[in-house]
Order: C-alpha cells, then structure tokens, then sequence
C-alpha cells in the first residue's frame, strides 16, 4: 500500500479496521500525532484505561510526559499493541518502571518517575474509583480554609451558592479569586493551570519545581500577612512589593515571577495566557487574536497552529518571553504548516 510504503507509522493507525483499534492506539495518536491538546484529544475510555481520572488533583501532565517519553519513537519506543498488553494484564505499571530504568541507566529520573513509584499502584487499578468525590471534597476544604483565612468566623455557604453569597457581600471576582487561591495554597495543593488566578498570581512561570518553589514562597508570605492586605496588594499589582515588605526578597523569586506580579492582574502579557492554553486547556480570548488564531481561514490551520504551540510549551526550555516578538509569531505561523 502506498501509504505503508511512504509512513508504516501513520499507516498503522489510519488504515487498521475500527475494531482492531485500541486505546493505546488512541493513546499513541493523541500524545505523538495530536492535532491540538493531548487532553482534549483523549476519549473517555483511554483516559480510563490509562489513569488519568485516577491520577488526583492536578497531576494529570505528569502522565502526559510520562507516556511522551514510553511511547515516543524517538525515546523509548514501546509499542501500541506492548501498552495493550501491558494494560489488560495489570501490570502497566511495573513494566513502565522496569523498563525506564533500563533505558535511563545513569542519567537524571525525570520529574514524573518520584511521582510515579509512589502512585503507580492507585492510578493503574482499575477498580479504584475515580477522584471526582475526592476532588469535590478537596475544593470543599479549600474554599472554608480560604474562607477562615479570609477573617470570617460564620460557616461558609455551600460550594454551589460561594460565588453568589460573596459577591452579595459586595466582593469583587478579584477578590473571590484571592480567597480559592489563598485556600489551595493553605491547603498545601499545587494550583492547576486550568484555575483562572494560575496566570495573574505567577503560577505560570517556569517549570514544576519553580511550581513548588513559588507555592511555599506564597505559604510563608500567607503566615505573616493578612488576607485584606493581599488582595489590596493583588488588585493595585503591589505584590512585589508585599512579598518585599515581610523580607521576601527577588533573590527568592524563579525567573519571570517579578516580572508577571508587577503587571498582574490587568496588563500580565498575553503570551503567559498563551501558555495556560496549551498546558492548562483554558483558552484566551486575547492569545487567540494575539496569537494568529484569528487569521486561520479553517479548522484544519487552526488546529496545526494550536499543536504547533503545544509542543512547543512541552519543552522544558519553552519562553512564553520569546513569543512575544514579531518575528517569533511569524516563525511560529510558518511551522504551523508543517508536520512535526
């Protein structure tokens, strides 16, 4: 067959009968081959079968480069129908640390490894249920410690009714975002970068560890300021200089961090928006016109250009910075008609 004989890739998967398909296939497709985001590309039953609902809060990226580098062929190889295997035997796994450990001898464990040897036994069985009680209940103790923090002795209103009941205590949406954020961070959570605040609070810049790094920085700046004194801060983009007033100087601060507090929350640049679109799935009204996604004549370019962009940002030396120059959007257009 032509196509065999030109890609026996791409071949295997486009041409192979829809009942012999798997969702490893799907898999495969959706983190090698994607036409956009990996996650929006993943049906209910991949995510299923290979522990994304089971995976808990905010950890979902960390499987994504964990199947990038198992299935890439450029890493380490394993095939589809090996994955397959592995699942329905119950030992996906063990074989997946068994086999890293072989393929990356002596180099540096990636981030997702330490995650995986902890969780491994939860997120591959099966017949441990989803965390969508868990999270529920997780977002429950994060708004009532948001909302102690906040200075209030009465209980909080139900989750459904939060955002009514404080905004008829004449609360901004500002406001309401300082006091979830201030309740993950208390709640020693990581902030996922589908939440609307993980832009304007700096939660956007750099990698994972400057992740964490940032989140005890906002714990220890929690423990001596007051909530009314942050969300003035946040509102008028005082945070550098809140983080400043209780000795928490710019020597402790990840690369960018200043940068995005100085501007946030009305002028951060849309280029960090850009970012949580492609690692958070919330897409941005400005980054789509910012961002050539408004030139795209149809769906087709549209969804070259979003790929384009998200494996760019899966690179762990991605600069939202860069994008910002015109010749960086030009080049970015260009290869968005190319096939990775």
């Amino acid at each position: 067959m032509p196509c065999q004989e030109a890609d026996w890739k791409n071949h295997l998967l486009d041409c192979k009968p829809k009942d012999q398909i798997t969702t490893a296939d799907l898999l495969y497709k959706a983190i090698i081959r994607s036409e956009g985001s990996p996650m929006q590309s993943l049906d209910v039953q991949t995510r299923d079968d290979y522990g994304f609902d089971r995976a808990g809060m905010f950890k979902e990226f960390y499987l994504l480069d964990m199947y990038l580098t198992v299935l890439h062929p450029d890493r380490m190889a394993v095939k589809p129908r090996v994955f397959h295997k592995w699942m329905t035997q119950g030992t996906i796994g063990q074989e997946i640390i068994s086999c890293y450990e072989r393929y990356i001898g002596d180099e540096e464990r990636e981030r997702w490894y330490s995650w995986l040897l902890d969780n491994h036994h939860q997120v591959f069985n099966r017949n441990v249920s989803t965390p969508k009680v868990a999270f529920d209940t997780a977002w429950k103790a994060v708004l009532e410690i948001g909302w102690r923090y906040s200075g209030r002795t009465d209980a909080p209103p139900a989750e459904s009714q939060f955002h009514e009941f404080c905004r008829s205590l004449s609360w901004s949406n500002r406001k309401i975002e300082c006091l979830e954020f201030c309740g993950v961070i208390l709640a020693l959570l990581g902030p996922s970068p589908r939440e609307r605040f993980w832009v304007p609070l700096g939660m956007c810049v750099g990698a994972l560890e400057d992740q964490s790094r940032i989140c005890h920085l906002y714990r220890d700046l929690l423990d001596n300021c007051t909530f009314q004194e942050f969300v003035l801060a946040y509102e008028t983009s005082g945070l550098v200089a809140l983080f400043q007033a209780y000795g928490f100087g710019p020597e402790l601060y990840p690369k960018c961090f200043a940068e995005v507090l100085s501007a946030s929350p009305n002028n951060v640049p849309s280029a960090w928006y850009l970012k949580q679109w492609m690692v958070g799935e919330s897409s941005s009204k400005r980054a789509f016109y910012d961002y050539g996604f408004a030139n795209c004549r149809n769906i087709d370019e549209y969804c070259a250009l979003e790929d384009t962009y998200a494996r760019y940002f899966r690179w762990d030396g991605a600069d939202p910075q860069a994008c910002m120059s015109h010749s960086c959007k030009i080049r970015f257009m260009s290869m968005s008609m190319l096939r990775w």
